[in-house]
């Protein structure tokens, strides 16, 4: 269904009511989903999210199921300006490519994230620089739009009953910032009625001063496993083992369970030791395949964490190419199979 052209400005005005999800109802205290095996999957896009309301997407998202998968994440953009600070919403008439697969996902008994994102490219490096050092007069332009942007696809995900929602990602330069986060997060928790998180990067995770006013700690898990050129399966399972010892150390810490917001690995044979680190066109590789499987099996067998998102996946395979991240091939369709199922006991 086709939503009318209404602005943005006229969606953050309509009431939110009650989100219908399956969460415990214990308050005070942090929401949580009664799910603790969230195994998703980022479906992501090479544009602004327009492919999210095609058909195709909903059908990818239908095949989810077959490789175990019970959940899956969209990263909504906005752009950042440098010059002036701005965070410009670039789909401002009609979010309708957020709300369909929303939709989608609940006719297929789906959970979905939304996980909005900062684009940043011709402005900064990555979203971890975005930030303007003393000048105040574009921070507080920054803070001032990115709140209506964010608040007001709490609203859109409030209204439409997506059961988990982001704050932000890899924002490090205003991480420090922790009565204006807490500021933001009261104004998403006033629209959405769901669990929130934030999406750290993996060597600052524990540097986010605001967790607690959160319901998990949410981590960009691209932690370096191996500097050898070509590690075994064991290694780099015990590497992910003790990554995930300091998360759950962590997670006990602070009495709340830990997503994988994202983890994936580059088609590259150095990805075990710079997950993050462009391929430059290679195909897929038996040191990515190997990384990403230690990584989903010890994510399922640490109570701590409750759930992990591959990146990525693409709506259509006229998407594909050779891509980085990309895991969507028959090998790769396997390997999740047989790490997302049976599920363990919590």
């Amino acid at each position: 269904m086709r939503l009318p052209a209404a602005s943005f400005l006229a969606l953050l005005l309509l009431p939110a009511p009650a989100l219908a999800q399956a969460t415990e109802a214990a308050a005070p205290g942090p929401r949580r989903l009664a799910e603790q095996d969230l195994r998703g999957i980022t479906v992501s896009c090479w544009r602004w999210g327009g492919e999210w309301a095609e058909p195709e997407m909903r059908a990818l998202m239908g095949t989810l199921p077959e490789v175990g998968a019970n959940w899956l994440a969209i990263h909504p953009y906005a752009h950042v300006r440098r010059e002036t600070g701005e965070v410009l919403w670039r789909h401002g008439d009609s979010p309708e490519h957020v709300v369909k697969p929303i939709r989608w996902a609940k006719e297929l008994g789906l959970g979905i994230m939304i996980k909005p994102h900062l684009s940043y490219w011709g402005e900064f490096g990555w979203r971890g620089e975005i930030g303007w050092g003393s000048d105040a007069a574009r921070w507080e332009r920054f803070r001032t739009t990115y709140r209506e942007w964010i608040v007001g696809l709490a609203k859109v995900a409030e209204r439409e009953g997506a059961q988990l929602f982001v704050v932000g990602t890899e924002l490090r330069q205003t991480e420090g910032m922790e009565a204006w986060w807490s500021s933001v997060i009261a104004d998403v928790r006033a629209a959405y009625s769901g669990p929130l998180t934030y999406a750290a990067n993996w060597d600052d995770y524990a540097e986010v001063p605001f967790w607690k006013q959160l319901d998990y700690v949410g981590v960009q898990a691209y932690f370096p496993l191996s500097s050898r050129p070509r590690p075994s399966q064991e290694e780099l399972r015990q590497a992910w083992q003790g990554r995930a010892a300091e998360l759950a150390a962590y997670s006990r810490g602070l009495d709340r369970p830990v997503l994988l917001a994202e983890v994936g690995y580059t088609a590259s044979e150095t990805t075990a030791a710079r997950p993050w680190e462009s391929s430059r066109g290679l195909g897929p590789t038996l040191i990515q395949e190997r990384a990403l499987r230690a990584a989903l099996e010890t994510a399922r067998a640490t109570p701590e964490i409750h759930g992990a998102f591959v990146w990525k996946w693409f709506p259509t395979t006229r998407d594909l190419g050779p891509g980085d991240f990309t895991v969507q091939t028959p090998e790769f369709k396997r390997l999740l199979r047989e790490t997302w199922a049976p599920a363990p006991a919590r």
